[in-house]
């Protein structure tokens, strides 16, 4: 029985990584485009953040790819824009990457996967491993935060949860609206 560690991408892996370090990168970028008011802690919280429903899925589908790819824009992330130190962006990356990790491995085991991945998306497991992951990500992120004498509140740790979520459900609602745009684009158009 294979524990976690879900199956490498079996061809191109190190493009999966990299692919998904982009699209975790890009969809930052964009997030932070967002409306100065949504953002709780600059650079570092904020109501709605787009970013986690990469993380969840990134995970959920492509497993160890997906949490490497994940880590690897969170790192690059780090370094450049929040202007980190390299051991605070490694210790920032591994607090959000293995938190979602835990929460897909959890997740999986409690829907009775007998590897330990999830493999797939649905309503169900996106929800509990988004909850799991939130909540996983704030506390890693309270302690990370505490070490560096970083003040995080009780409001912003929940604020931070909800973040999480909200950005989840937001890139649910458009990845779901986007495969039913594409299915009707295509069967308007027919068969060639």
């Amino acid at each position: 029985m294979q524990v976690f560690l879900p199956k490498w991408p079996s061809s191109h892996g190190s493009l999966w990584v990299l692919g998904i370090a982009l699209a975790y990168i890009v969809v930052w970028w964009l997030n932070s485009l967002a409306p100065a008011f949504l953002e709780v802690v600059e650079n570092r919280v904020s109501l709605i953040h787009l970013p986690a429903f990469i993380r969840v899925a990134a995970v959920m589908i492509g497993g160890f790819a997906g949490w490497l790819g994940i880590w690897l824009g969170s790192v690059v992330l780090s370094l450049q824009v929040v202007g980190d130190a390299p051991s605070v962006a490694v210790l920032h990356a591994s607090a959000t990457t293995l938190s979602v990790g835990v929460a897909a491995v959890v997740v999986a085991t409690l829907l009775g996967k007998r590897s330990g991945c999830l493999n797939s998306i649905n309503l169900k497991s996106m929800l509990l491993t988004a909850t799991a992951a939130a909540l996983l990500n704030a506390v890693l992120h309270s302690w990370v935060w505490a070490a560096q004498a970083v003040t995080f509140t009780q409001a912003q740790f929940w604020m931070m949860v909800a973040g999480d979520l909200g950005g989840v459900a937001l890139g649910y609602l458009i990845l779901r609206w986007s495969v039913r745009a594409f299915k009707r684009s295509v069967t308007l158009k027919g068969p060639r």
